[in-house]
């Protein structure tokens, strides 16, 4: 019984999907070629391209400044900053006036890191250190540029 009703089921829609009703507008419609296949189509003439605009030089970068001289008698420290794994490796350094911060790239692509307005931005390539000397006291956050980016801060206090 169960064989017979699936044996007609089938049959029902293969009945169904086989009968396709066409009307005689649709065969007429069928002959006719579209009206923009009729007339040629004309080709647009392609100019040649526009000539790229002269490119600006490249900005060279200014070399990094020497640490300035230090008086007889007194003494620059020089504090080391990795820049790997997402941040500054001390995230926070204290020094005194005069003291020189390096920072030392320890990703393995170019990066750029750059201190508060007027003061420094470097391109540091793998394994490149760069070194500012911060004359005067206060708080100056730097920032590591590009993806990932993020931040560290100097204090300067006498």
């Amino acid at each position: 019984m169960k064989n017979i009703f699936i044996i007609v089921l089938a049959l029902v829609f293969l009945t169904g999907c086989a009968t396709v009703k066409i009307s005689r507008g649709n065969i007429e419609a069928l002959d006719e070629t579209p009206t923009l296949m009729k007339e040629p189509v004309e080709q647009p003439e392609v100019d040649e391209p526009p000539e790229e605009p002269p490119k600006e030089p490249l900005k060279e970068e200014p070399e990094p400044e020497e640490p300035p001289e230090v008086p007889q008698g007194q003494t620059s420290n020089i504090v080391g900053v990795n820049i790997s794994s997402g941040k500054f490796i001390p995230g926070e350094v204290a020094i005194k006036p005069g003291d020189t911060v390096e920072w030392t790239n320890q990703y393995e692509v170019s990066i750029m890191i750059s201190g508060p307005k007027d003061t420094f931005s470097a391109k540091l390539g793998p394994e490149e250190s760069y070194s500012y000397t911060f004359e005067e006291p206060g708080k100056y956050s730097i920032i590591k540029l590009v993806d990932p980016i993020f931040f560290g801060r100097v204090f300067v206090e006498e």
